[in-house]
């Protein structure tokens, strides 16, 4: 079997020549580099150059450019228009696409039979992963919508949401001032959650996936605490028995009745086993295609990847990238948690800023939302108006405003919960 198609590549050509308003609609589909004949690559490039520099694109007027470049007859620039049978321009970027991702996994996969027989596996999977994932892209990415196409999406958007019973447009929290003030958590939005540690950010995070699982297929990573530790913690807000006594104490037959009787619904897909980024991608890809997820939570950012890699800057920026990106590529909301710089526990007022996002300031660049949670309790213990208090601070809201929102801790049952 052959992995391109001369006809189809010669059919595309032949239409751009025909008419160059069939340009635009390859934009996003199809570069140079899919094409399997290196003459056609570089016939796609002079076509663009042509119409980038306001001029027509015809046999006539890339015959120059076309014998320097490929030191071939321009008679078969003429030969490509007549070939032409249809115009289905996005049926033969479609193909040619797909031609070359087959083409690039071929030689992936010849470069993988030497290399399993030679390499360590630590070695060979990231770099598999890693020539995988361009391909990916690929196949999920999406031609680019016309601009009255989006407004007339947005404006449908609007009219569905203005005729539901819904209270908002994203996710709900369970969180009413904070949904009020973020709209909830959005598909294709990163938002972060970011505190020094002790401060509950886990807690607050199981507490939003509880309340989202209720209507939403919720995937929730742990770097830090095993999936068991997790629902204990579920367990222990479910039935209002602390879960120090469910870890460690016999339980009377009406405790175990209640907690039986929580219901599965609440709990979240729970993943203990990721520590990369890499595979947190490959695990919420290979779920969504057959259970599309609705949010991802990450808890949290710095346990991932290698902590004594000297280069930790630009290992964060690169997990916060691809969290954005991959947010976008799927449509999902993600609820990324992060540490705080320790520097801030020198300040009078501990109350984080977004230069305390600790290791880049692309986390501060990508995300839609950025809270951080503060407890003054933690530092002053002493002080009993302060007791149970938090405050959730939002600190970047890309659709909205900044502001802070009062919560109540309670420990004993690791929960956040508001003050009315």
């Amino acid at each position: 079997m052959n992995l391109y198609s001369s006809e189809v590549e010669q059919s595309l050509l032949g239409s751009l020549l025909l008419d160059n308003k069939n340009f635009e609609r390859t934009k996003g589909l199809l570069v140079s580099t899919f094409f399997y004949h290196e003459e056609h690559g570089t016939l796609y490039n002079i076509i663009a150059t042509l119409l980038k520099e306001g001029k027509i694109a015809s046999p006539n007027t890339c015959r120059i450019l076309w014998e320097q470049q490929t030191k071939k007859e321009a008679e078969y620039l003429f030969d490509l228009i007549a070939s032409v049978i249809t115009t289905d321009i996005e049926g033969y970027c479609g193909v040619i696409k797909e031609y070359y991702v087959r083409r690039t996994l071929k030689t992936i996969g010849e470069d993988l039979q030497i290399n399993a027989k030679e390499l360590p596996l630590d070695t060979i999977i990231p770099s598999l992963e890693k020539e995988i994932k361009p391909l990916q892209k690929l196949i999920l990415s999406k031609p680019i919508e016309l601009p009255s196409v989006v407004v007339e999406n947005i404006i449908q958007e609007i009219t569905d949401y203005a005729q539901s019973d819904e209270t908002t447009k994203g996710l709900a929290t369970g969180f009413k001032a904070l949904d009020k003030a973020i709209g909830g958590l959005k598909k294709s939005h990163l938002t972060i959650l970011a505190a020094r540690p002790s401060m509950g950010k886990t807690a607050l995070a199981l507490n939003i996936a509880t309340h989202t699982a209720r209507h939403y297929h919720v995937l929730f990573f742990s770097v830090e605490m095993t999936a068991r530790q997790l629902m204990i913690r579920i367990l222990s807000q479910q039935s209002r028995i602390p879960s120090f006594a469910i870890e460690n104490e016999k339980l009377s037959d009406n405790q175990i009745a209640i907690l039986k009787r929580v219901e599965p619904k609440l709990f979240p897909f729970i993943d203990d086993t990721c520590t990369t980024i890499q595979q947190i991608e490959t695990t919420i890809q290979s779920i969504h295609q057959t259970r599309p997820i609705d949010l991802v939570i990450i808890d949290y950012l710095q346990l991932l990847g290698d902590k004594n890699n000297q280069n930790r800057t630009m290992e964060i920026t690169n997990i916060s990238n691809n969290l954005k990106t991959l947010s976008k590529e799927l449509n999902i909301a993600v609820l990324a948690l992060s540490q705080l710089s320790r520097n801030l526990d020198s300040r009078a007022d501990k109350r984080p800023l977004l230069s305390d996002l600790r290791d880049s300031g692309a986390i501060e660049q990508d995300a839609d939302v950025v809270t951080f949670l503060y407890r003054d309790e933690y530092y002053n213990k002493n002080q009993d108006a302060n007791k149970h208090k938090a405050e959730l601070i939002i600190a970047k809201n890309r659709s909205g405003e900044t502001k802070t929102i009062n919560l109540l801790f309670n420990g004993r049952l690791t929960e956040f919960t508001e003050p009315y």
